[in-house]
């Protein structure tokens, strides 16, 4: 999937350095100067008009103290935390973007704080279900995503139960913007044929 988001993005004009390490940015007349690493120790410099990095979220946790309360952090200040949201300190939870491999979104923390809530006070034992939450991410041709993944799928139900199909197909309106006529998007379901 992110090899066909970068195949779209490549077609608009987006340039991509792979394999190299940035090491610094320099502002220019028309844009930035990227100096960065490739394969190694070969340093290289190229004018882009943006940059763009993805660099990921760290947790904001450092201030806490959370290592004096026995609290286990990974090296980006996130939590681990258990199909529960308890850490690995009994009376110590965490919820929403803070927990280490978790959605980042926060209608999914709004919803697993109720649950926590109702679990710790209400005697309730109904957990967040993290698996089936629809997601997406708002590139010019959007990534969409809900479910397992291929091999969360065949670990979970075995890879006999399970049924992968592809389909490329262009949207309707597509057929009417003359910039988009001639491409496609592509949609891949898997299936439990188990259940």
């Amino acid at each position: 999937m992110a090899a066909k988001i970068v195949e779209n993005l490549a077609a608009i004009g987006v340039q991509f350095i792979r394999g190299a390490e940035p090491k610094k940015f320099e502002k220019t007349e028309n844009g930035v100067n990227v100096h960065y690493l490739q394969g190694g120790d070969v340093m290289e410099i190229k004018e882009f008009p943006a940059v763009m990095m993805a660099v990921g979220r760290r947790g904001l946790t450092d201030s806490l103290n959370l290592e004096a309360g026995g609290v286990d952090c990974a090296e980006n200040g996130k939590l681990k935390v258990t199909d529960a949201d308890g850490t690995n300190v009994p009376h110590i939870h965490a919820i929403g973007d803070i927990q280490l491999g978790r959605l980042e979104l926060t209608p999914v923390a709004i919803k697993a704080g109720n649950l926590l809530a109702a679990r710790l006070f209400n005697g309730s034992t109904q957990l967040m279900d993290y698996t089936n939450v629809p997601t997406t991410v708002f590139t010019p041709l959007e990534y969409s995503s809900c479910g397992y993944t291929e091999e969360e799928a065949y670990t979970t139900f075995g890879k006999d139960a399970i049924v992968v199909y592809h389909s490329e197909y262009q949207p309707l309106e597509w057929q009417y913007l003359e910039e988009r006529k001639n491409e496609t998007i592509y949609c891949k379901m898997i299936v439990n044929e188990d259940e």
